[in-house]
């Protein structure tokens, strides 16, 4: 084991939410089976990537530090804090997001940077502690939101020098009523992907108003789908 301290990085914290309800569905329901086979075979994949990054000098200095724990309906990604690994884990984590809305999983999160250790499977600090209080206090809908101050650390980073991974962050995000920026997954998404969330949000909702009950997880799916259909319009 190398040297144990805080080491500045930047974070995500992701929930695959209903994992719970699946898994419990899986038990006779052999599509649901093959769901959750498919998507954490798929997570396993992308771990393994960590081990074969490609030729590119740059996408080499993005891997290198990569850090990804995995745990029950929960992931851990982070990497030095870098101009680069900023805007890189905002777009890796709207890929995950996209990949798994494929396989029909809905993701919530939260994404912020400073002290924090991560090695393997133990990771804590005040930084994951953030990123895990963003998606269980404050994300509230099926987002993954920033840091409110992720956006001027990034900039101010940024200012004085230009890297390959250039793109404007503003595009891969939206802002919401509540101020907070949320990734805009599903500006990067394929048709078919939004549309079989679509579809899956609906038929949650009209389940929830079936059963007549669960309220506060119908506004949330709620908000979801008015989000899935401004971006199909």
């Amino acid at each position: 084991m190398g040297e144990i301290e805080y080491t500045e990085r930047v974070v995500a914290f992701i929930d695959i939410l209903g994992f719970k309800g699946i898994i419990n569905k899986s038990i006779e329901d052999e599509n649901k089976f093959l769901q959750i086979m498919c998507t954490l075979s798929y997570f396993q994949d992308e771990a393994e990537k960590i081990k074969n990054v490609g030729a590119k000098e740059w996408k080499k200095d993005i891997c290198h530090g990569k850090q990804l724990t995995a745990f029950s309906d929960n992931i851990v990604i982070s990497y030095p804090l870098n101009k680069i690994t900023m805007i890189h884990l905002i777009k890796e984590v709207i890929s995950l997001q996209c990949s798994f809305g494929a396989f029909g999983f809905i993701t919530r999160g939260g994404i912020s940077f400073g002290k924090l250790y991560h090695e393997h499977s133990i990771v804590f600090g005040p930084a994951f502690h953030r990123a895990y209080e963003l998606e269980t206090q404050v994300a509230n809908y099926p987002r993954v939101i920033l840091d409110s101050q992720y956006l001027h650390k990034y900039h101010g980073l940024f200012e004085d020098s230009e890297t390959p991974l250039s793109e404007d962050v503003n595009e891969l995000l939206k802002k919401a009523d509540d101020g907070f920026y949320f990734l805009d997954f599903v500006s990067k998404c394929d048709g078919s992907t939004t549309e079989k969330l679509l579809r899956i949000v609906k038929e949650t909702i009209k389940e929830i108003k079936d059963e007549g009950n669960n309220q506060r997880h119908l506004s949330k799916l709620n908000w979801l789908s008015n989000y899935l259909n401004n971006k199909l319009d």
